[in-house]
């Protein structure tokens, strides 16, 4: 992975659950939704002090 890293991703609207099947369903959803995201350009780039 050169200029991402979506397995990194913060999980905040992700619904807690007990069933480990359920948490795994999640995390993949989370992931592939940032993906598009990702590929369709939607995510600003990141600079550091203004740079």
């Amino acid at each position: 992975m050169v200029n991402s890293n979506y397995y990194a991703m913060d999980f905040l609207y992700v619904t807690p659950s007990h069933i480990q099947a359920a948490r795994a369903g999640n995390v993949v959803h989370a992931i592939l939704l940032y993906r598009r995201k990702l590929d369709r350009g939607e995510i600003p780039p990141v600079s550091t002090q203004g740079a």
